[in-house]
């Protein structure tokens, strides 16, 4: 779902996420949510956009969660013609608290 400000050329956005994958040896499964916002400056010249996404994570009964932090910086040097940069860090967190609370064997 996207919703633009016109007054402030702003827009925010929610997008659900879901995959499953899975063969002989994996089964994947992930869904969240991602949020985020573009807005430009320099008379439209540079836009930014930002987006966060936390996503509960599956993997052969491992639960966790992944975290997806991304920027995207776009100038435009011509109408045609625009240099775009992205940096995205990514992380995957398993859910600890199974290992730290087991019974020791």
């Amino acid at each position: 779902y996207q919703l633009g400000f016109t007054a402030s050329r702003t827009s925010v956005f929610l997008t659900a996420n879901y995959a499953r994958l899975g063969n002989d040896h994996l089964q994947d499964r992930n869904s969240g949510l991602t949020l985020g916002a573009s807005k430009p400056f320099a008379a439209g010249k540079v836009v930014l956009t930002g987006s966060t996404g936390y996503i509960l994570s599956d993997r052969n009964g491992e639960q966790g969660y992944i975290l997806n932090e991304s920027l995207h910086a776009r100038y435009t040097l011509h109408p045609k013609h625009s240099v775009q940069a992205t940096v995205v860090l990514l992380g995957h967190y398993p859910d600890l608290s199974r290992i730290h609370n087991a019974e020791p064997t």
